[in-house]
């Protein structure tokens, strides 16, 4: 499906707080489960607005273990990308790269990932 921007919006209200749920529990199980695993970059793949990328913040981010350093995510459509871009400005505290593509995502030491999250994307 291509999505438009009303589609983008749409997808906010509706998806997005459920696929945040979901990634937030799978990864307080990652966490809980392995406790000495610690991301220093993650890899949000088929992003949508960004909701793995929000949930990987709040599980290796801000909550005390501050380990990650580096996020990308990959979202092939422009206004999903855009309003995922603009929900995320200024609201972590490491460098987040927006592309459409993994070809995109500079090659060498930058282009691997500790953590890839891919869901929601058949």
């Amino acid at each position: 499906m291509t999505y438009k921007r009303e589609h983008a919006i749409a997808y906010l209200h509706r998806k997005m707080p459920y696929n945040f749920t979901v990634y937030k529990r799978i990864l307080h199980e990652l966490v809980v489960r392995l406790p000495d695993f610690k991301p220093k970059t993650s890899l949000d793949y088929g992003a949508g607005l960004g909701s793995g990328m929000w949930a990987t913040q709040m599980a290796y981010g801000e909550e005390g273990r501050k380990c990650l350093k580096r996020s990308a995510a990959v979202e092939p459509n422009m206004p999903m990308r855009k309003l995922g871009k603009f929900l995320a400005e200024d609201q972590f505290e490491h460098p987040v790269l927006w592309v459409d593509s993994l070809a995109m995502i500079p090659a060498g030491d930058k282009g691997k990932f500790d953590l890839i999250i891919l869901g929601f994307v058949l």
